[in-house]
């Protein structure tokens, strides 16, 4: 215990450096294994069952999970519901609970990949394949972070808790109420997933619905994106009764318009366009099929002028993602720019109906935020349905934590670290006490910026940095606990 002993004294110290780096370099290959096996698990959001309320390739993921830390000496509790795992290290001398709280459910893997989904892909130094990043790389870079410390035997005077959770992408919704409810919230928490040094604010977020108060004239159906919300929409179709001199001007739009393509079936015309996904809280890097769509249809002179119009509104309000469409747009210095993505449209009865997912900045007034979509929707023939999702969350800089976790992070990396607000949710806004750190590295990826981000094509992660998240959760959790320690030796 003498070099333990040490270490507790002097964090980020050259003895700190010899054990991590050790660790590092014994574990790495079952680090990279590991992330393998829970990314061959599908775990998108399905059908609840008995121990698995959110279906049961995320309780095999949390299953995976489990076993793999038991074999690293560490125990994990499920309870009875099984909505999510936690396991509990340090002694709680001093009484304070410090999470770290990754989750193991992924966003369906939509668009054309050039790799395979769930059966990772080792290639120059990165891993691909759905979860990598998000966040299935987060869970294993915590996982191990705790392995280090028990194996180093290093004391910690306060709780740390490792929470795995499974229903962050879709709602976040159960896991959460439930670790209320046992009384498992963390007095202070690190979330991550997203990226390092730290987020210490996320925008917040609502979904707004729009339905057109007339029917289709022309248009048989228009469909685009999906009902999960969770990417910009990379298809989109329209059905139109079949004339001649409809599909000899869509021939032509076709030949002058890149990502639009048709095909006759019998009676219908069928319309399609292309995109590129991207998550929508980050779709600066995505291009939106609906909008695509919307625009080259907006000029059919076989479609009505009434069709035309709401077509033309569309393209509009959804082009771009700042919101200008909507008369929206804002910006503040604390969380930079509102976003604004149309990331579903749908017909049902002949009435077009739009799902608009707004990120709005720390500072917004959000009644005013709806009273002016309402506006703007209202004046172009759609009623509007404003819903709250997530309000805003920020923790000062001037926080002690955030000092803590801003030197700990230049400590453990020698690079400079910078706050940010996150333009996404995750479980520190729906938490509260929390923030995001890690756990991916502002590091450009193989790919450019249209493959191999969280939530698109190709999900990548490089592996070094991977192993670098370990040591900057090992370093940042043993500065909170002697943060929290007021008395450490």
């Amino acid at each position: 215990m003498k070099k333990a002993e040490t270490i507790k004294k002097s964090i980020g110290s050259a003895q700190f450096d010899a054990l991590i780096n050790d660790f590092l370099r014994r574990h790495r290959t079952d680090i990279l294994e590991d992330l393998k096996e829970l990314v061959r698990i599908p775990s998108v959001k399905g059908a609840p069952e008995n121990g698995a309320p959110f279906g049961r390739e995320t309780r095999r993921a949390l299953d995976t999970a489990a076993r793999q830390m038991e074999r690293l000496g560490l125990s994990v509790v499920i309870p009875e519901e099984g909505a999510y795992g936690y396991c509990d290290y340090g002694s709680g001398e001093q009484g304070t609970v410090i999470g770290i709280i990754p989750h193991l459910d992924v966003v369906p893997a939509g668009g054309a990949w050039q790799y395979p989904v769930y059966e990772p892909t080792v290639e120059d130094g990165y891993i691909i394949g759905r979860g990598v990043s998000d966040d299935k790389g987060g869970a294993i870079g915590s996982m191990y972070a705790l392995a280090f410390l028990k194996e180093a035997g290093i004391p910690v005077r306060n709780t740390v808790r490792l929470l795995f959770l499974c229903n962050e992408e879709l709602d976040m919704q159960g896991d959460i109420d439930l670790l209320r409810r046992d009384g498992m919230v963390p007095d202070f928490s690190l979330i991550p997933d997203a990226f390092f040094p730290v987020g210490n604010g996320e925008k917040g977020a609502a979904i707004v619905r729009m339905s057109s108060r007339t029917a289709w004239d022309t248009v048989m159906d228009f469909e685009g994106g999906d009902s999960s919300l969770s990417s910009v929409p990379f298809t989109a179709t329209c059905r139109l009764p079949y004339d001649d001199r409809m599909e000899a001007e869509l021939e032509m739009l076709c030949a002058r318009t890149a990502g639009i393509e048709y095909e006759r079936t019998g009676s219908e015309i069928l319309v399609r366009s292309h995109g590129v996904p991207a998550h929508p809280v980050m779709p600066e890097s995505g291009e939106n099929a609906v909008t695509l769509l919307a625009k080259a249809l907006s000029g059919l002179s076989r479609l009505s002028d009434h069709d035309r119009k709401i077509l033309s509104f569309v393209a509009a309000a959804s082009d771009g993602y700042r919101g200008e469409g909507l008369q929206i747009a804002q910006a503040d210095a604390v969380s930079g720019c509102l976003t604004s993505v149309l990331v579903h449209a749908a017909t049902d009865t002949k009435h077009l109906q739009l799902d608009f997912y707004v990120k709005h900045c720390v500072t917004t007034d959000t009644a005013q935020l709806f009273e002016t979509i309402g506006q703007t929707a209202g004046d172009h023939g759609f009623s509007s349905e404003p819903e709250l999702i997530f309000d805003a969350h920020y923790i000062s800089p001037d926080d002690g934590r955030i000092r803590c976790l801003m030197q700990s992070y230049f400590a453990s990396c020698g690079q400079k670290p910078e706050l940010y607000v996150h333009p996404g949710n995750t479980y520190a806004g729906r938490i509260g006490n929390a923030v995001i750190y890690g756990n991916e590295f502002r590091a450009p990826g193989p790919f450019g910026c249209q493959r191999g981000r969280a939530h698109q094509t190709d999900e990548v992660t490089n592996i070094d940095l991977l192993m670098q998240s370990v040591r900057v959760y090992a370093h940042a959790l043993l500065s909170l606990d002697a943060y929290y320690s007021p008395t450490r030796d």
